[in-house]
């Protein structure tokens, strides 16, 4: 755990934009959401408002997504280049005897598959937060449209089907 701590420390600009993306990103679905539901539930009403919140809400999901992909590749490489520098110095660093203990297979499969892993791992959290907030999101609207009897009805439903799940 200390070492993904330090991994996302020494990449914290990158995490940040990622972070700060992710949440951006989760909110204007949620916008995006209630916008075309708002416009299915009343089509009379299409007032150059609701159209420039629905075009802004576009073009930020798009902008969103073309940073969010661009910094997460730049993150990743540079994560999984800083795993595998620290690993090469730990490898360097062990007995010749320790090495031949665990075999030539354990070690490539560490420096290869393994730091793809974490590196993954790591980059799954701005995907969580976005999910997060758009699920946040998503519910406040339809607090919103429901009241709040039925919402608190389903919330009820969705938190035990999740921690079932």
């Amino acid at each position: 755990m200390n070492l993904i701590k330090q991994l996302i420390a020494d990449n914290r600009l990158g995490f940040s934009i990622l972070v700060v993306t992710s949440i951006m990103g989760g909110g204007l679905n949620a916008l995006f959401l209630a916008m075309v539901t708002y416009s299915l539930a009343r089509p009379e009403i299409h007032s150059l408002q609701t159209v420039s919140i629905f075009i802004g809400a576009c073009l930020g999901i798009l902008m969103i997504r073309m940073v969010h992909r661009y910094i997460s590749v730049d993150v990743s490489n540079k994560t999984s280049n800083q795993l595998r520098i620290h690993l090469s110095r730990l490898v360097a660093n062990s007995s010749t005897a320790s090495l031949e203990k665990h075999g030539n297979a354990k070690l490539l499969t560490v420096l290869t598959a393994d730091v793809g892993t974490v590196t993954g791992f790591i980059l799954y959290i701005p995907g969580m937060l976005s999910s997060s907030t758009f699920l946040l999101g998503a519910m406040i609207y339809l607090a919103y449209l429901s009241g709040i009897g039925l919402f608190a009805g389903m919330l009820a439903v969705t938190t035990v089907l999740m921690v079932a799940y």
